[in-house]
């Protein structure tokens, strides 16, 4: 059934693409719990106001129904946002390829976009792609998919609530699904280092403003749209935690409308981690990660 529904996706998708195939394909990608949906309202806000200046989010009308598109358009862009590993690396040479494809991913939801697309978004096949990817600080986004996970109907999540954090890491492979999906993109940033940008989601959270414009430069949306700061900044303000809690109150679920009951919007403290993991467990992870020359500490992609 799962399968019936990806190729009727990946049929809708290609018919939409077919309409604004004269215009340059952007993807920006994220793991699950970082930054998608924040970013799915910026582009969605930054489009109401390119059409009407005088836009105001607070009186738009979110209904129970609302929904956001995967894709959001420009004049000459359209900006695919959803989780994806790099398209295209599986086809490259890597040293570290037997073990990438040893790790699983916990969910198919990590890689739900490469099920949808085409050669369009192939860095090997078409080299006026350009690709965003946001990516989190590993320990802050186990436990945030973690959490999320407990209030969740999906499958793949639901069974997630019968097992304690430290297991959710290293047996239910959370720490795997990290290193595998980061890796695609720290190979294809290097064989295509002017079509791939990378992202840390702390940036994007903590100076909107600079990361946001960082994106739209590079995807050239900022001089085809002729984006000014004031529009830049008036969809910060709109995106804020609050005014985004305030539009799940009006449509009564959660931004992504993923089966989750409560908000998309967690706030906690990584000082929890105390509470789940000790010293060893923190040793055994960091080794998953130094397989691959990365450092849970020092991540440098």
């Amino acid at each position: 059934m799962k399968k019936v529904k990806n190729i009727l996706k990946k049929t809708i998708y290609n018919l939409e693409i077919q309409r604004y195939k004269n215009l340059n394909p952007c993807l920006i990608s994220t793991m699950p719990k970082s930054g998608t949906w924040y970013c799915h309202y910026f582009f969605w806000t930054l489009n109401k106001i390119l059409e009407n200046k005088n836009f105001d989010i607070n009186k738009y009308e979110f209904k129970s129904n609302f929904k956001i598109k995967n894709n959001h358009f420009y004049k000459k862009s359209r900006i695919l946002i959803g989780h994806a590993s790099c398209p295209g690396y599986e086809e490259v040479k890597d040293e570290y390829k037997k073990m990438w494809h040893k790790k699983k991913y916990w969910t198919d939801g990590y890689i739900w976009v490469n099920q949808i697309i085409g050669s369009e978004y192939n860095l090997n096949t078409n080299n006026k792609l350009k690709i965003v990817y946001i990516y989190r600080e590993p320990l802050s986004q186990f436990l945030s998919s973690f959490k999320y996970n407990q209030n969740h109907s999906a499958k793949d999540q639901a069974k997630q609530k019968k097992i304690n954090f430290r297991d959710f890491c290293l047996k239910s492979s959370a720490v795997d699904s990290y290193i595998k999906h980061l890796h695609t993109f720290k190979v294809m940033k290097i064989i295509y280092p002017d079509n791939i940008l990378l992202v840390k989601y702390e940036d994007l959270v903590s100076k909107p403003f600079n990361t946001f414009s960082k994106i739209l430069y590079f995807f050239n949306v900022i001089n085809d749209d002729l984006v000014e700061k004031k529009d830049i900044e008036k969809v910060i303000r709109f995106i804020s935690k609050d005014n985004l809690k305030k539009i799940e109150n009006k449509m009564g679920r959660s931004l992504a409308n993923d089966g989750n009951k409560n908000s998309h919007i967690q706030s906690y403290s990584l000082a929890e981690l105390n509470d789940y993991l000790n010293k060893d467990d923190i040793n055994k992870i960091n080794s998953l990660f130094s397989d691959f020359n990365y450092n849970l500490n020092n991540l440098k992609i």
